[in-house]
């Protein structure tokens, strides 16, 4: 195989899966040295699930002891502390790269960016390494959350030089797995903390989480968190909910409404639980209905509003329907002016209790030509 063209080998290489490389790599020196420069165009060590948390500086051993006395029942992950082993951190630093690692330090740059630092010491990520068969990585309706677990835990801030490569290490390897679903609870990465990690090997590792499906929930600072997203994240299905505290000012908007016609190469389908202004509908009505290029647009789009959005003037086959407790339901397709073969369905649905005045409409956008 080492005869061929190196652009062949590695379209070669892209059919085996992660643990036929590993068993490549072992053949010889040529092999080794080939999968790992191109590790990025390769399968990928697949894992269950990953999921990021703050950890408030409390005494937890303390605290369960007083739940254990109260008799309260304790719901936990089944998980194994990892503390890396120095051999699989430790890596000689060039000055200059060191001095900039001690000015980051010196200015307590944090490696997360969560909601009240003060609050809390350190963020916990909880990795599944039980990974089951390539079928469960697809199928949803598989459970691979019981099984053991494993569980690393980083500062906010790092303190000195032990910890920056601590944390390298841990995104070299987040950033050259795959995962079926990576949930971020009140916590992304600080984006300029990135970037002084891998200084000095940008070309090599994207720093991007991929995944199947990824969550990011309850991060108040909204329009930092689509930027996270934007730059940090590659998945089929991305979803948040941002809760009530959720902001729709012109910045915000215009980062998401810059995912959602972009970002087809990111995700396929994206949800958004935004409940107070209806501009972003809009928006996406009239770039359907008007843009000269939708290549780029994701091919499904979930969002929640709390006012009924307006039918498009150039909406085709439309369908209105009222069901039970006079919810009522709303379906119709949208063509592209300059393409009418490129269509999307859309379709509105009233969830909650009229009487009460308590309901919300759910959008879905899909592309269906």
């Amino acid at each position: 195989m080492d005869f061929l063209p190196i652009e062949v080998q590695i379209d070669i290489l892209k059919y085996l899966n992660f643990n036929q490389l590993i068993s490549m790599q072992q053949t010889n020196s040529y092999f080794n040295h080939l999968i790992n420069d191109n590790e990025n165009q390769l399968a990928r060590k697949k894992f269950s699930f990953i999921r990021f948390t703050s950890v408030y500086r409390i005494d937890f051993g303390l605290l369960i002891f007083i739940f254990q006395l109260l008799d309260i029942e304790i719901l936990m992950y089944k998980c194994k502390p990892f503390n890396p082993e120095p051999e699989l951190y430790e890596f000689e630093l060039s000055e200059e790269l060191e001095e900039k690692w001690k000015c980051g330090i010196e200015k307590s740059m944090p490696l997360f960016f969560v909601d009240d630092v003060e609050g809390y010491g350190q963020v916990a990520c909880i990795l599944n390494k039980n990974f089951g068969d390539e079928r469960s990585f697809w199928d949803d309706s598989i459970d691979d959350y019981n099984t053991l677990s494993i569980e690393f835990l980083l500062p906010i801030v790092p303190k000195n030089i032990k910890e920056m490569k601590i944390a390298r290490y841990f995104f070299e390897q987040l950033f050259t797995c795959a995962f079926k679903d990576a949930n971020f609870y009140n916590v992304i990465f600080n984006p300029q903390m990135l970037e002084l990690l891998f200084d000095d090997n940008k070309a090599r590792i994207p720093l991007t989480v991929h995944s199947h499906e990824s969550r990011l929930i309850k991060f108040l600072d909204t329009s930092i968190s689509l930027k996270f997203v934007l730059n940090h994240m590659r998945s089929y299905h991305f979803i948040s909910n941002f809760g009530a505290t959720n902001d729709d000012n012109d910045q915000t908007i215009e980062i998401l409404f810059n995912i959602l016609k972009n970002g087809g190469n990111i995700f396929y389908r994206i949800s958004y639980d935004n409940r107070h202004s209806l501009k972003l509908y809009n928006l996406i009505i009239k770039h359907i209905e008007t843009s000269q290029n939708l290549s780029k647009m994701v091919k499904e789009l979930n969002l929640s509003f709390t006012r009924e959005p307006i039918i498009s003037k150039t909406a085709e086959n439309i369908e209105i329907n009222v069901g039970g407790n006079n919810l009522k339901t709303t379906k119709y397709q949208l063509s592209n002016k300059h393409n009418p073969e490129i269509k999307f369905s859309v379709f509105v649905r009233e969830v909650g209790f009229r009487e009460l005045g308590n309901t919300r409409f759910d959008v879905n956008f899909k592309r269906i030509a």
